[in-house]
């Protein structure tokens, strides 16, 4: 069982939104996540994959449900 479980949305602390893609066993709290929408609130155009364990600037907020998501 992990917090954030692969398909999950979450938000960061530079407002981006993203996908889990994978879990972190060893640290459930930074998971791999791909991007889908900017801190701007923009729908990202590229595939961007971030993996929080590697990053120590970016941290999960919160939750994001599906239908808050820009359409």
């Amino acid at each position: 069982i992990t917090l954030y479980p692969i398909g999950s949305y979450v938000r960061l602390n530079n407002k981006a939104i993203g996908v889990v893609v994978e879990t972190n066993p060893g640290n459930p709290l930074k998971p791999t996540l791909r991007i889908v929408v900017d801190g701007h609130g923009r729908q990202a155009t590229e595939k961007k994959l971030i993996n929080l364990a590697e990053n120590c600037i970016l941290t999960i907020v919160a939750g994001v449900s599906a239908d808050e998501l820009p359409a």
